[in-house]
């Protein structure tokens, strides 16, 4: 849809014609000319402007592939593997979480980070250095490096987390199925509702040309637009020091380890999480 347009209809990809396959499609993104599709255990991909395929990159191992992200140099695609399955209309865990790098030039795949305490990780957000992370299994924010090192999570007021965007100020917008609402902050700092009774929102989205936010309310087939600017100024949290990774890759210190510094396990004690209704 193009940025001058107010709204659009239209089959771009019809995963029932032959090699246009399409079995359950959900992340999207774009790098270059190719168009990626996250498709449960492999990421396709067409052309962006035609939706003619142009191959599979296979992700072995992956159960149900949620979200993609592009790192901002365009060689590395995220991918999330939520580790789910559908069992009498519920979500269960297999255990596998995990979330996968793709060499963009290579079409290949390897695991970044796998851990059951992913909880069910969804929405990607890539940066220069990593991707930031949210999980539907529980209600934190964090962030993971290059080599699959985990920094401190922060932690939302409720969970069932789907979509991240991130804003011009460098707060971020997050979507929650339990608090039907979209939060915002800043890492570290405290997140709050700043749009309410949006049931089921799901991945969102963000057009920047148009300063709109895009907010799927999947159980309604629908999707409600908002202006990021009408939900006002985000108050940044005030940070002592910057945090840097224990030789083990299992703690994090912060504020520095002669004068103290406090030492944060790489994903911390969570819950087992909640079965999250389809």
């Amino acid at each position: 849809m193009p940025p001058t347009a107010r709204s659009s209809l239209f089959k771009f990809v019809d995963g029932s014609k032959k090699g246009s396959e399409l079995n359950a499609p959900k992340g999207l993104a774009i790098i270059g000319e190719i168009l990626y599709v996250a498709d449960l255990n492999v990421v396709r991909k067409f052309d962006r402007k035609s939706g003619k395929a142009k191959g599979v990159i296979k992700v072995p191992n992956s159960v149900f592939l949620n979200d993609l992200s592009a790192s901002p140099d365009g060689k590395t695609l995220y991918v999330s593997d939520s580790a789910v399955t559908i069992e009498a209309g519920n979500f269960a865990g297999t255990g596998t979480d995990a979330i996968y790098a793709i060499d963009v030039r290579r079409g290949s795949a390897v695991v970044l980070i796998e851990d059951q305490a992913l909880h069910w990780p969804s929405g990607l957000l890539a940066d220069d250095d990593g991707v930031w992370v949210v999980h539907s299994g529980a209600n934190r924010l964090f962030h993971v490096n290059q080599e699959g090192g985990t920094g401190p999570a922060t932690k939302l007021p409720k969970g069932g987390l789907d979509g991240i965007v991130k804003l011009g100020d460098g707060s971020f917008l997050i979507s929650s199925w339990e608090a039907s609402a979209i939060y915002r902050g800043f890492p570290g700092g405290e997140f709050k509702e700043v749009i309410s009774e949006i049931p089921s929102p799901a991945d969102i989205g963000l057009d920047a040309k148009r300063n709109t936010l895009l907010i799927p309310i999947l159980q309604k087939s629908a999707v409600q637009f908002r202006t990021p600017a009408a939900l006002g100024p985000a108050r940044r949290p005030v940070v002592a020091a910057a945090c840097s990774a224990g030789h083990d890759r299992t703690t994090r210190t912060c504020g520095g380890a002669a004068a103290g510094g406090a030492v944060y396990p790489v994903l911390g004690p969570t819950p087992a999480p909640a079965a999250i209704t389809s």
